[in-house]
């Protein structure tokens, strides 16, 4: 329908962690919301056990990111780090 206003996006969401790597954790060609046309003014989340939080701890940021079309290449969204672990310093004591 020409003059029929669609509602439906592209859905991703990605992360960057404490050391600056990008990992792409949800989004393919598939994943157009909503399936239906209707307006929804709350969309309930999904599955609780889909983020596990595990070591290295830190400041992770994540981002939803919503398009009209479709990211053809999703890998711009999973980078290698701009900065590494600090190595372990040996602490060396006088005794």
């Amino acid at each position: 329908n020409p003059g029929k206003k669609s509602y439906g996006r592209y859905v991703y969401v990605f992360s960057i962690d404490s050391f600056g790597k990008g990992e792409l954790l949800f989004g393919d060609s598939e994943n157009y919301f909503p399936v239906t046309d209707e307006f929804q003014a709350e969309i309930q989340p999904g599955d609780k056990e889909i983020f596990k939080i595990a070591e290295p701890f830190g400041v992770d940021t994540l981002f939803l990111l919503t398009t009209e079309e479709p990211i053809t290449n999703t890998e711009v969204l999973d980078f290698k780090g701009v900065r590494r672990e600090p190595e372990k310093v040996k602490r060396y004591t006088p005794l």
